[in-house]
């Protein structure tokens, strides 16, 4: 009711004013929507209009990701739910904190999931 309130100006017409205005406020919805090359007057331009469409934050850097790569993560995922690779996948962190005794957590894991299926195509 607060929306249809704001179109009465007068009360003695209250349903001719609500219907006016509501059917005014529902042309310039259209307009502003389908017209595209449309510069309304009186509304002010977004501040951000221009830096955020179709353009990337400030130092993030893309990463395009190729054929190869989804097949390695679908592998991966694959040999990781698989109840008998649960020895290899042990063997296959111990053999990578081994050789990398000073990285932490985060790097081993990112190292095994890009290193497990070439490891154990060599190991077996």
């Amino acid at each position: 009711m607060g929306v249809l309130k704001k179109y009465v100006h007068q009360r003695a017409w209250l349903e001719g004013n609500i219907t006016e205005g509501y059917g005014t406020e529902e042309v310039i919805e259209f307009y502003v929507e389908f017209i595209l090359e449309l510069d309304p007057i009186g509304v002010p331009k977004s501040r951000h209009e221009g830096r955020l469409s179709g353009k990337g934050t400030i130092g993030k850097k893309t990463y395009i990701c190729t054929r190869d790569d989804y097949f390695n993560k679908a592998h991966y995922t694959v040999l990781q739910n698989s109840s008998m690779m649960e020895p290899y996948v042990t063997k296959h962190k111990d053999f990578l904190r081994s050789q990398f005794l000073e990285k932490n957590e985060a790097w081993f894991m990112r190292q095994h999931i890009d290193t497990f299926s070439d490891w154990l195509r060599k190991e077996c």
